[in-house]
């Protein structure tokens, strides 16, 4: 208790506070803490999208302020044959603290049928920015063979596959890039996903750690998502999705069987083991419309939270999506921001009758 009070302390004089008033907050927050049972680090920025650290409120409202689309949107567009006639599956987007220079990985086309290029299934592909507004394709001959000539393509898959998630570890300078994806083999139907992950020294040039045979099961469906929990060395990666088979997991709502929610598990550092069956950790409630689903979740780290993105999907017509935000304290419990209100709703830009959002 004492040392708590005077790390308190010790902060808030280094941020100008007044010392008596340093010394009656640090106190006060000290004792939160204790009482709460929580172990919260307050020398980190603390975020009020949950009441962890809420003792009480009057005459006060949560008010989540929407991000602005930029004026230049579309910021990236199809250009080459592989990409399809759309961008698929933003498996993510980071900027390196030592040049400035932006990479996103990105899906081309998601079921082969190139003109012209017949080997061409699901190709992922890197673009480049030095200020995340311009992008640019680099030309790469990694599968040059599939295209007849250089493109951006890093990775390359057949059979069924579902979004990519780009991750990067700062603890393994030897492949601190990752990627993890659900991937069912060329030949298998109807589709079976095992869990894959691949690694890179440059985000460029990607070696499979776990191939199509020895991927593992992780009993969830195609839409898979990953975050790094560098605490936990021997199940490094946390898994979100949706369960593979409903009937494995009965819902609490009669009559809402097709309901997608989101499951979490963890996957070992080697990619060849699960932690444990998937558990559902949000589910539709009975504030929601009936028609939604929860289609996917993305979670990052910030500060003293772990956020979550949560897509929710109604399926109504015209169906649409939307996204809100999901904290968490310990990557187990995750809370839906009250009031409930879209962090990005689900607006369409002119000209557009359909779309979705993503993460990355």
């Amino acid at each position: 208790m004492i040392q708590r009070i005077m790390i308190l302390y010790t902060v808030f004089i280094s941020r100008g506070v007044p010392l008596r008033a340093a010394l009656t907050v640090a106190v006060l927050m000290a004792a939160f803490c204790v009482a709460s049972g929580g172990e919260i680090d307050v020398r980190k920025t603390q975020l009020f999208l949950d009441d962890e650290i809420i003792e009480s409120v009057t005459l006060l409202e949560r008010v989540l302020h929407q991000p602005i689309r930029h004026s230049e949107n579309p910021l990236l567009s199809p250009e080459e044959p592989w990409e399809g006639s759309t961008m698929n599956y933003l498996g993510g987007v980071y900027r390196d603290e030592a040049t400035g220079l932006f990479r996103a990985w990105y899906v081309g086309v998601v079921s082969g049928g190139v003109p012209g290029m017949p080997k061409i299934h699901y190709p992922i592909c890197i673009v480049l920015s030095d200020d995340g507004i311009r992008w640019r394709r680099p030309k790469l001959n990694h599968y040059a063979h599939l295209t007849g000539g250089p493109n951006n393509i890093v990775l390359h898959l057949e059979g069924c596959a579902s979004a990519p998630t780009i991750l990067h570890d700062k603890n393994d300078p030897d492949r601190p890039w990752k990627l993890i994806i659900h991937h069912s083999p060329a030949g298998v139907t109807p589709c079976h996903y095992y869990v894959r992950l691949a690694t890179s020294t440059d985000g460029i040039n990607w070696k499979w750690e776990a191939t199509a045979k020895t991927g593992v099961y992780a009993k969830m469906h195609d839409r898979l998502t990953a975050k790094l929990d560098p605490t936990n060395r021997e199940f490094p990666y946390v898994l979100f999705g949706r369960p593979a088979l409903s009937r494995d997991y009965p819902l609490l709502y009669p009559g809402r069987i097709w309901t997608r929610e989101v499951f979490q598990t963890r996957l070992s550092a080697d990619a060849g083991r699960i932690s444990e069956d998937p558990v559902p950790v949000l589910r539709p409630d009975l504030e929601d419309p009936t028609d939604t689903e929860f289609y996917h979740l993305h979670a990052f780290a910030y500060e003293s939270l772990h956020i979550g993105v949560l897509m929710t999907y109604r399926v109504s017509d015209p169906p649409r999506a939307e996204v809100q935000l999901v904290p968490s304290r310990d990557l187990r419990s995750w809370q839906r921001v009250r009031p409930r209100r879209a962090f990005i709703p689900s607006l369409l830009p002119e000209g557009r009758d359909h779309g979705i959002w993503d993460a990355a």
